[in-house]
Protein backbone atom coordinates (compact mmCIF):
# COMPACT_ATOMS: atom_id res chain seq x y z
CA UNK A 1 0.00 0.00 0.00
CA UNK A 2 1.51 3.37 -0.97
CA UNK A 3 0.29 6.06 0.71
CA UNK A 4 0.78 10.02 -0.08
CA UNK A 5 0.29 11.44 3.17
CA UNK A 6 0.05 15.28 2.18
CA UNK A 7 -1.30 16.00 -1.59
CA UNK A 8 -3.69 18.50 -3.51
CA UNK A 9 -4.04 16.15 -7.12
CA UNK A 10 -6.00 12.68 -5.87
CA UNK A 11 -6.25 12.13 -9.40
CA UNK A 12 -2.46 12.47 -10.42
CA UNK A 13 -1.63 10.82 -6.89
CA UNK A 14 -2.52 6.91 -7.77
CA UNK A 15 -1.73 6.88 -4.10
CA UNK A 16 -3.78 3.74 -2.46
CA UNK A 17 -4.42 6.28 0.79
CA UNK A 18 -4.50 9.54 -0.21
CA UNK A 19 -4.44 12.74 2.39
CA UNK A 20 -5.94 15.59 0.78
CA UNK A 21 -4.41 18.88 2.85
CA UNK A 22 -7.40 21.69 2.17
CA UNK A 23 -5.28 24.98 2.17
CA UNK A 24 -7.61 27.45 1.65
CA UNK A 25 -11.13 26.96 3.77
CA UNK A 26 -13.10 29.62 2.41
CA UNK A 27 -13.00 27.39 -0.78
CA UNK A 28 -15.26 24.01 -1.09
CA UNK A 29 -13.44 20.56 -1.52
CA UNK A 30 -12.37 19.33 -4.99
CA UNK A 31 -14.15 16.34 -6.23
CA UNK A 32 -12.34 12.56 -6.18
CA UNK A 33 -11.71 12.89 -2.69
CA UNK A 34 -14.23 9.61 -1.43
CA UNK A 35 -11.95 7.56 -0.10
CA UNK A 36 -9.52 10.16 1.01
CA UNK A 37 -8.53 11.80 4.13
CA UNK A 38 -8.90 15.22 4.78
CA UNK A 39 -6.44 17.56 6.87
CA UNK A 40 -7.94 21.29 7.58
CA UNK A 41 -6.02 24.22 8.25
CA UNK A 42 -5.57 27.62 8.14
CA UNK A 43 -2.49 27.71 5.54
CA UNK A 44 -0.56 31.13 6.32
CA UNK A 45 -0.85 32.00 2.52
CA UNK A 46 -4.68 32.39 3.12
CA UNK A 47 -5.07 33.31 6.65
CA UNK A 48 -8.67 35.09 7.47
CA UNK A 49 -8.74 38.63 8.48
CA UNK A 50 -9.42 37.74 11.85
CA UNK A 51 -8.99 34.91 14.34
CA UNK A 52 -12.62 34.76 15.11
CA UNK A 53 -13.24 34.42 11.32
CA UNK A 54 -10.40 31.38 11.60
CA UNK A 55 -11.33 29.66 14.40
CA UNK A 56 -14.80 29.77 12.49
CA UNK A 57 -13.55 27.90 9.71
CA UNK A 58 -11.88 25.36 11.48
CA UNK A 59 -14.45 24.75 13.77
CA UNK A 60 -16.64 24.40 10.85
CA UNK A 61 -14.20 21.62 9.22
CA UNK A 62 -13.61 19.80 12.03
CA UNK A 63 -17.00 18.38 11.74
CA UNK A 64 -16.57 17.13 8.41
CA UNK A 65 -16.71 13.10 7.97
CA UNK A 66 -13.04 12.67 6.66
CA UNK A 67 -11.59 15.30 9.25
CA UNK A 68 -7.98 13.61 9.96
CA UNK A 69 -6.58 16.52 11.48
CA UNK A 70 -5.08 20.18 11.68
CA UNK A 71 -2.55 21.03 8.79
CA UNK A 72 -1.27 22.33 7.14
CA UNK A 73 -0.65 25.44 9.48
CA UNK A 74 2.76 26.58 10.42
CA UNK A 75 5.13 30.11 8.79
CA UNK A 76 6.35 31.46 6.04
CA UNK A 77 9.09 33.22 4.85
CA UNK A 78 8.70 33.59 1.40
CA UNK A 79 4.59 34.73 0.70
CA UNK A 80 1.85 35.50 2.79
CA UNK A 81 1.06 38.26 5.13
CA UNK A 82 3.34 40.31 8.08
CA UNK A 83 5.66 38.03 10.36
CA UNK A 84 4.11 39.03 13.25
CA UNK A 85 0.70 37.99 11.75
CA UNK A 86 1.98 34.38 10.53
CA UNK A 87 3.26 33.83 13.80
CA UNK A 88 -0.22 35.08 15.47
CA UNK A 89 -2.00 32.47 13.62
CA UNK A 90 -0.02 29.52 14.47
CA UNK A 91 -0.15 30.34 17.79
CA UNK A 92 -3.09 30.35 18.27
CA UNK A 93 -3.72 27.07 16.09
CA UNK A 94 -1.35 25.42 18.19
CA UNK A 95 -3.66 25.99 21.07
CA UNK A 96 -6.61 25.07 19.31
CA UNK A 97 -5.50 21.88 18.56
CA UNK A 98 -4.41 20.89 22.26
CA UNK A 99 -7.81 22.19 23.01
CA UNK A 100 -8.81 19.12 21.16
CA UNK A 101 -6.31 17.03 22.22
CA UNK A 102 -5.48 16.12 18.35
CA UNK A 103 -2.94 13.16 18.04
CA UNK A 104 -0.79 15.12 15.18
CA UNK A 105 -0.66 18.47 13.27
CA UNK A 106 1.11 18.65 9.93
CA UNK A 107 3.37 22.22 9.48
CA UNK A 108 3.58 24.19 6.47
CA UNK A 109 7.48 26.17 7.28
CA UNK A 110 9.61 27.66 4.32
CA UNK A 111 12.84 28.63 5.57
CA UNK A 112 11.21 28.61 9.35
CA UNK A 113 11.92 25.31 10.74
CA UNK A 114 13.59 26.63 13.36
CA UNK A 115 11.00 29.36 14.66
CA UNK A 116 8.28 26.82 13.91
CA UNK A 117 9.87 24.09 16.34
CA UNK A 118 10.34 26.79 18.62
CA UNK A 119 6.99 27.92 19.21
CA UNK A 120 5.72 24.65 18.93
CA UNK A 121 7.79 23.22 21.74
CA UNK A 122 6.48 26.53 24.03
CA UNK A 123 2.69 25.97 23.40
CA UNK A 124 0.10 23.39 25.14
CA UNK A 125 0.11 21.32 22.23
CA UNK A 126 2.03 18.32 23.51
CA UNK A 127 1.02 16.12 20.10
CA UNK A 128 2.90 14.71 17.26
CA UNK A 129 3.90 16.87 14.19
CA UNK A 130 4.59 16.44 10.61
CA UNK A 131 6.83 18.20 8.86
CA UNK A 132 5.61 18.53 5.29
CA UNK A 133 7.97 19.09 1.97
CA UNK A 134 10.91 18.54 4.56
CA UNK A 135 14.36 19.18 2.79
CA UNK A 136 16.56 21.30 6.05
CA UNK A 137 19.66 19.77 6.36
CA UNK A 138 21.21 16.45 8.38
CA UNK A 139 22.35 18.41 11.42
CA UNK A 140 18.19 20.08 12.63
CA UNK A 141 16.94 16.94 11.12
CA UNK A 142 18.70 14.85 14.03
CA UNK A 143 17.86 17.43 16.31
CA UNK A 144 14.82 16.93 15.45
CA UNK A 145 15.09 12.94 15.79
CA UNK A 146 16.09 13.33 19.56
CA UNK A 147 12.34 13.76 20.56
CA UNK A 148 9.53 11.19 19.66
CA UNK A 149 7.12 13.33 18.41
CA UNK A 150 8.62 14.86 15.36
CA UNK A 151 8.18 13.52 11.74
CA UNK A 152 9.01 14.52 8.31
CA UNK A 153 6.98 14.28 5.04
CA UNK A 154 9.65 14.29 2.15
CA UNK A 155 8.64 15.37 -1.69
CA UNK A 156 10.53 18.09 -3.00
CA UNK A 157 13.69 17.03 -1.30
CA UNK A 158 13.81 13.60 -3.26
CA UNK A 159 14.17 16.19 -6.49
CA UNK A 160 17.54 17.82 -5.14
CA UNK A 161 15.61 20.86 -3.49
CA UNK A 162 17.04 22.11 -0.08
CA UNK A 163 19.94 20.23 1.44
CA UNK A 164 18.73 17.01 2.66
CA UNK A 165 20.54 14.99 -0.37
CA UNK A 166 23.05 16.62 -0.08
CA UNK A 167 23.76 15.67 3.87
CA UNK A 168 21.78 12.77 4.53
CA UNK A 169 24.26 10.68 4.47
CA UNK A 170 24.89 11.54 8.44
CA UNK A 171 21.54 10.43 9.35
CA UNK A 172 20.74 7.73 11.43
CA UNK A 173 18.85 5.55 9.06
CA UNK A 174 17.26 3.52 11.06
CA UNK A 175 15.86 6.22 13.12
CA UNK A 176 15.03 8.27 10.51
CA UNK A 177 12.49 5.78 8.77
CA UNK A 178 10.36 5.63 11.73
CA UNK A 179 9.84 8.75 11.61
CA UNK A 180 9.48 9.35 6.88
CA UNK A 181 6.21 10.08 5.04
CA UNK A 182 6.11 10.67 1.35
CA UNK A 183 4.63 13.41 -0.72
CA UNK A 184 2.98 14.89 -3.81
CA UNK A 185 2.10 17.87 -2.34
CA UNK A 186 0.79 19.84 -5.56
CA UNK A 187 3.19 18.18 -8.20
CA UNK A 188 1.71 16.47 -11.07
CA UNK A 189 3.39 12.96 -10.63
CA UNK A 190 2.27 9.63 -8.72
CA UNK A 191 3.21 8.80 -5.66
CA UNK A 192 4.88 5.95 -6.73
CA UNK A 193 7.56 7.97 -8.09
CA UNK A 194 8.42 9.28 -4.30
CA UNK A 195 8.69 5.46 -3.09
CA UNK A 196 10.98 4.82 -5.87
CA UNK A 197 13.10 7.93 -5.44
CA UNK A 198 13.07 7.15 -1.53
CA UNK A 199 13.80 3.48 -1.79
CA UNK A 200 16.65 4.30 -4.35
CA UNK A 201 18.33 6.88 -1.92
CA UNK A 202 18.72 4.88 0.50
CA UNK A 203 18.82 1.22 -1.16
CA UNK A 204 16.14 -0.05 0.16
CA UNK A 205 13.02 -2.57 -1.33
CA UNK A 206 9.78 -0.85 -2.17
CA UNK A 207 8.06 -3.17 -0.40
CA UNK A 208 9.47 -2.86 2.86
CA UNK A 209 9.68 0.94 2.64
CA UNK A 210 5.57 0.04 1.95
CA UNK A 211 5.52 -1.34 5.32
CA UNK A 212 7.66 1.14 7.28
CA UNK A 213 5.46 3.82 6.35
CA UNK A 214 2.20 1.94 6.47
CA UNK A 215 3.53 1.51 10.55
CA UNK A 216 4.49 5.44 10.97
CA UNK A 217 1.07 6.21 9.65
CA UNK A 218 -0.21 3.70 12.69
CA UNK A 219 2.13 5.16 15.13
CA UNK A 220 1.17 9.15 14.59
CA UNK A 221 -2.44 8.65 14.55
CA UNK A 222 -2.66 7.54 17.85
Amino acid sequence: MKIDFHGHNASTSKADHFIYCHADLTQELPGNLENSKICFGLHPWFLPNSWEEGVALLENWKKHPQFFSLGECGLDRAKGPHWDEQIDFFQRQLEWASQYNLPFIVIHSVRANPECWGLIKKSSFKGKVVFHDYKDHSDFTDQLLRTERVYFSLGTALDGKGQFLKTKSTLPVDSFLKKVFLETDDCHLTIHKRYQQLAEEFSLKEALLEEQILSNLEELSH
